[in-house]
């Protein structure tokens, strides 16, 4: 998604003509992606899991 931003951001700056088709695709017994868009985390609970995963 933020690599979308940025070629979007590149086309309005007129650094490229097009935004390229991309494509996400994720493993069939990982579905992260999936989960989160059928149920979106709290701000705060996202938060905690990131700083748990980079502080321990």
């Amino acid at each position: 998604m933020s690599v979308h931003k940025g070629f979007k951001e590149l086309k309005e700056l007129s650094v490229t003509d097009a935004i390229p088709k991309m494509t996400s695709i994720q493993a069939g017994g990982s579905r992260p992606v999936v989960d989160v868009c059928a149920k979106p985390i709290e701000v705060d609970v996202g938060i905690d899991a990131v700083r748990r995963a980079v502080f321990g």
